[in-house]
């Protein structure tokens, strides 16, 4: 079984929607930063990776994190995996390892949640782990020209009691990089998912999540928890 991790953190210059997105700054910190700082408190990883297509946002970063290293995508669309695919065919790492990717719009994740989804990683012996979260609302799909609902019965009081719907969120892919090499949603199933609440799952799209992500950066996360409509 493969015995040590490194952590990748893809940072294109490019969000979605805002121009240079992981590295603005909230409180002073760049949203980059915040994924790195969680990822060292980890104590997990043996090498930390940023893998961006500019050098020059990199040599800024690493002033402040000295042990950080360096891969240059050139593409700033290319998903992580397909990256991390490439170096793993020309030999860049020179024995099996696991691999975290730490997605870095996702500010309010923790070190000891990158820790418990690891445990589980290792505990249940898999070759493939991501976070999530459960939403228990009343989703819609067009069937021909109605709109259905989906996971919603008439008589259902509480949505709590619905089946919820899974999403990819909080940005926390672990998996066995000789085992795991293509699209991540052909490994998935309950096993394979760490959920998380509102707080850790949240992360910055649009320049809205960005002004959300600003007003709570400094509220005591414990609050934020206990609003959240799910726990662990």
């Amino acid at each position: 079984m493969v015995r040590k991790i490194d952590c990748f953190i893809p940072c294109r210059t490019n969000g979605d929607f805002i121009k240079n997105l992981n590295f603005l700054e909230i409180n002073n910190i760049k949203l980059v930063e915040y994924t790195i700082i969680s990822s060292l408190n980890s104590k997990l990883f043996r090498n930390i990776y940023l893998l961006t297509n500019k050098k020059f946002f990199f040599s800024n970063v690493k002033k402040k994190f000295k042990s950080l290293k360096f891969i240059n995508t050139k593409s700033s669309k290319k998903p992580f995996y397909e990256v991390i695919r490439k170096l793993n065919n020309i030999k860049y790492f020179k024995e099996p390892i696991d691999i975290c990717v730490l997605l870095p719009n996702y500010p309010f994740r923790t070190s000891k949640t990158i820790r418990k989804v690891y445990n589980k990683y290792r505990n249940y012996n898999l070759n493939f782990i991501a976070t999530a979260k459960k939403d228990y609302h009343f989703y819609f799909k067009l069937n021909k020209s109605k709109y259905k609902y989906i996971n919603y019965s008439k008589k259902i009081n509480d949505r709590k009691s619905i089946t919820p719907l899974c999403r990819y969120a909080g940005g926390i892919f672990i998996y066995n990089s000789r085992k795991i090499k293509t699209d991540f949603t052909k490994n998935l199933n309950i096993t394979n998912l760490f959920f998380l609440n509102n707080h850790e799952s949240f992360g910055i799209h649009s320049l809205y999540d960005f002004v959300t992500a600003s007003s709570l950066i400094n509220i005591d996360d414990s609050i934020l928890s206990e609003m959240s409509n799910y726990k662990n």
